[in-house]
């Protein structure tokens, strides 16, 4: 229930609750819980991942430009219970308003495959400059509106008129901060820098993406897991998540943001250029970033690149 309404249960408090969760420039403590609109949260592939209604409702509102959105309930009879198709069609025709499927809309979006959605579902919060070891970079973090994580940006040199040196790395505290030597994380974040120091220009996307998505706790569940005999792969399937959870929606936004569409990517991961060409950034070129197995996570490294598809030539 948005904070600056009354009791919240009167349409029009309803209607503000509404606008207000369709503002970007709201935040979480603008809003008192529980409240009299119950929030859906839309699948990230949209319709093409999830042929739902509420996927249907924040394709229709991304399609017109608006922010990605919007109302979705059930019409009822006058008896009270749910309109069917047929009452659906009169209802349409009585009061001139036009009447889609889901269907439909799939089969349109498959019609359009240039259609790019314009909607932002990130915001720059802050700015400032970072001295490192591999020179100083500007930082900017961003957060998601739609989950509340945040996302770092380390910046070296110009960005125009060329493509960008680009490595969009996700989280991994236990690699990055801990010096894992289960997986590759830290040598490969650490190469990245050196590859952008060298050529004093570059970008690095720090993705809060711990756990190829599905969050630390659950990382380290999948590890406990794998000290039984499971790989990485069947470790979260065994939990009941997908092989990889991540998306580079949230990637894309922020280059575009950042005035950038076309990149080199310093990447061995084919899904992550798929994903990003997808929401429009050229990938000039795919750049190896390959490192030596150090003997504990040659297995891990083998997964990658059997179950994953990575594209690795070491192991």
């Amino acid at each position: 229930m948005y904070r600056l309404v009354s009791f919240g249960i009167a349409a029009s408090d309803r209607a503000k609750t509404i606008q207000a969760l369709a503002d970007i420039q709201s935040a979480p403590h603008d809003f008192i819980r529980p409240g009299h609109i119950f929030p859906l949260l839309a699948r990230d592939g949209g319709v093409k991942e999830r042929a739902g209604h509420t996927e249907a409702t924040v394709e229709l509102c991304s399609l017109a430009g608006f922010s990605p959105c919007g109302v979705l309930c059930e019409v009822l009879r006058d008896d009270g219970e749910i309109a069917r198709l047929p009452e659906l069609t009169e209802f349409s025709k009585q009061h001139k308003i036009k009447m889609i499927s889901v269907t439909d809309l799939i089969s349109y979006l498959n019609k359009k495959k240039s259609a790019v959605i314009n909607y932002r579902e990130t915001r720059k919060e802050a700015t400032a400059f970072l001295m490192t070891e591999y020179g100083r970079f500007e930082l900017s973090v961003y957060k998601s509106i739609t989950d509340n994580r945040e996302h770092v940006v380390l910046r070296m040199g110009k960005q125009s008129g060329v493509p960008v040196l680009t490595r969009i790395h996700s989280q991994c505290i236990t690699g990055d901060t801990f010096h894992s030597l289960k997986c590759d994380c830290y040598a490969q974040l650490h190469k990245s820098l050196q590859m952008i120091k060298d050529k004093k220009q570059g970008i690095l996307l720090y993705l809060n993406q711990e756990g190829r998505g599905i969050g630390l706790a659950n990382k380290i569940k999948a590890y406990a897991l794998q000290e039984k005999g499971y790989d990485t792969v069947e470790a979260n399937h065994v939990l009941g998540f997908p092989a990889d959870a991540r998306t580079y929606k949230v990637a894309a936004e922020i280059l575009k943001d950042l005035g950038i569409y076309e990149i080199d990517l310093l990447t061995n991961n084919p899904e992550k250029e798929k994903q990003l060409s997808k929401f429009a950034i050229r990938i000039r070129k795919a750049i190896p970033l390959e490192i030596k197995p150090n003997g504990i996570n040659t297995v891990y490294l083998t997964t990658k690149k059997k179950k994953l598809g990575h594209l690795l030539s070491v192991v």
